[in-house]
């Protein structure tokens, strides 16, 4: 499974500081028995009332995804389980500490490689999202970047916090996504992850009523075989 990540984070146009965090966890550890070849999961926090309970998710989600009893056997209850679990350490922790009153939302995708398909598991706490964007075949030059067969299968993952998704919606998105893939040809997969989440974030920088932060992580992806399982 090819994947390859760019991510852009913007304080916004209003905002005194910038409480989105996220992360990526490229290459997650492997248990005997493992239903998955290979893991990864890129995950992102909101925060809101300060950044200590976004910064605490970041720092502990994969510790505690991989802790879970159901982790290499059954991906959906091991996310259920560590997002419960980060949930009620950080508020037993706010609660010895008093006047800490910080919140996050989360949304996080593992996606995995299992025999010859490729599968998007997601865990959604709060109005972050993510969206998945095919990149589809066009009638192109022969010249250009979107028109080889190994493009042809590629699919846009873009996790974004509610800085993207209040002001622009998801066929927009898949507009700027398609469009910037067209124009960044030339780059290495690494480098136009990374141009796809900066041109998410222009783009919703640019709207009119766009006052929160704005993240997006944005993971270019070949699906193993045909198969894409969300």
């Amino acid at each position: 499974m090819m994947l390859h990540v760019g991510a852009t984070t913007d304080i916004g146009n209003s905002r005194q500081t910038n409480e989105d965090v996220y992360a990526v966890f490229p290459d997650l550890p492997r248990i005997t028995s493992d239903l998955a070849l290979h893991r990864s999961a890129i995950a992102l926090f909101d925060g809101h009332c300060g950044v200590r309970a976004a910064a605490f998710a970041r720092e502990n989600f994969e510790a505690m995804l991989v802790a879970s009893p159901a982790y290499g056997r059954d991906t959906c209850m091991a996310l259920e389980a560590s997002v419960r679990e980060l949930d009620r350490v950080f508020l037993a922790m706010a609660r010895r500490k008093h006047g800490v009153i910080d919140g996050t939302t989360l949304v996080a995708v593992v996606i995995e490689r299992i025999g010859g398909t490729t599968r998007l598991t997601t865990a959604n706490v709060g109005d972050s999202r993510a969206i998945t964007v095919a990149n589809k075949v066009r009638q192109l030059t022969i010249d250009q970047n979107a028109a080889r067969p190994d493009e042809a299968n590629r699919v846009a993952l873009v996790v974004a916090s509610d800085g993207v998704w209040e002001v622009v919606s998801n066929s927009l998105v898949k507009r700027c996504v398609d469009s910037t893939l067209r124009c960044s040809g030339h780059m290495n997969h690494a480098d136009q992850a990374h141009a796809v989440s900066a041109a998410v974030v222009a783009l919703a920088k640019r709207q009119p009523h766009s006052t929160d932060n704005i993240t997006a992580v944005v993971a270019l992806l070949r699906p193993v075989g045909a198969s894409l399982i969300i």
